[in-house]
């Protein structure tokens, strides 16, 4: 079993050159074992003995193209086939097929493993999806991102992913579903007596501002004049609009 790390390819192990993530590592830690493990090889040698490829897999590029001509021809079902029997081994040892199929193809033809690409929202212990995606119609018109977790990401994992991927993958979806009309996060909290006091001007808005400002309690009359009531009507205008 090969493990390649070149020059060229560069691989998860340099976490600091690739700005990658711990849950990253984990990953290909965890690959890298499984490759290696003896459930695993004789799965590959099973399928290798089934598809007519040597038992420790092809030396070069040309022998595994030779055997591709023989055994896909221009026969489609063949190809298909083959992808079904490479999504059997992901499901078996818990690999979603999506990601991991094209990672068992070298282990397979060259026994080799070669490093993960770095794809966004890919080989990951989180990632984000559009939640209508996952059919869940209920879910998706108030919470139309979702972020999925694997049982294995840890806290530090799940923070680290979302801060990796906010800036690709996160906020351009938050702009796609965002409505302009809602301002969810655009109020501040304001001091209970003030939002008192702006009430009971608001809702005597018809009055003249001497007698609004005579109608206030005088522990609302606090930094309110004539003034001030004209600017404070015209705020709460505003602001009841807004929502």
């Amino acid at each position: 079993m090969k493990i390649t790390h070149n020059a060229d390819t560069p691989t998860f192990r340099d976490a600091k050159k690739l700005h990658t993530t711990q849950a990253h590592k984990k990953l290909v830690h965890h690959f890298e074992a499984l490759v290696r493990s003896d459930r695993f090889r004789s799965e590959i040698l099973k399928l290798r003995r089934k598809l007519g490829i040597p038992a420790k897999g092809f030396n070069n590029d040309s022998a595994q193209e030779k055997w591709l001509i023989e055994y896909l021809g221009n026969d489609h079902t063949a190809l298909s086939a083959l992808l079904k029997e490479v999504d059997t081994i992901c499901r078996k040892f818990n690999l979603d097929p999506k990601e991991w199929n094209e990672m068992i193809h070298p282990v397979i033809f060259f026994d080799d493993v070669l490093p993960l690409p770095l794809y966004k929202n890919k080989f990951a212990l989180c990632r984000v999806a559009e939640t209508h995606s996952m059919n869940t119609v209920e879910l998706s018109e108030q919470f139309p991102i979702s972020i999925l977790v694997s049982p294995y990401a840890s806290l530090r994992d799940i923070l680290a992913y979302v801060q990796k991927v906010n800036p690709t993958e996160i906020m351009p979806l938050k702009r796609k579903y965002s409505k302009p009309e809602i301002k969810i996060g655009k109020f501040r909290k304001r001091k209970p007596l003030n939002v008192r006091r702006d009430d009971l001007i608001y809702q005597n808005r018809h009055l003249p501002g001497k007698e609004i400002l005579r109608q206030l309690p005088t522990e609302l009359k606090q930094k309110v004049d004539e003034g001030s009531v004209g600017k404070i009507v015209s705020k709460e205008n505003l602001r009841r609009k807004q929502v």
